[in-house]
């Protein structure tokens, strides 16, 4: 039976924590930074590793696009190598 009261008590406590998953309102507000200054070195390339595709966009794209449906504001890149192509 004491198993049966953990594995409630577990299971409350699970649900509890999903209840405000997504939701900003008790946090304040998000701001987002997303790192893009990397060379790509390891790729063998001469182009800056946020700029390679993935799906046919930019790999820098699905951070920033992720960041804003969550709500962020600011949303801040860092950028580095090849900041004027970036």
């Amino acid at each position: 039976m004491a198993a049966t009261k953990q594995g409630k008590a577990k299971a409350a406590k699970v649900k509890d924590a999903g209840k405000h998953a997504g939701s900003n309102a008790a946090k304040g507000p998000l701001a987002a930074i997303v790192l893009a200054a990397g060379k790509g070195t390891r790729m063998r390339s001469a182009r800056a590793k946020v700029l390679h595709e993935l799906l046919g966009r930019p790999l820098v794209v699905y951070p920033v696009g992720l960041a804003r449906e969550l709500g962020a504001a600011p949303v801040v890149a860092v950028l580095g190598h090849q900041l004027t192509v970036v």
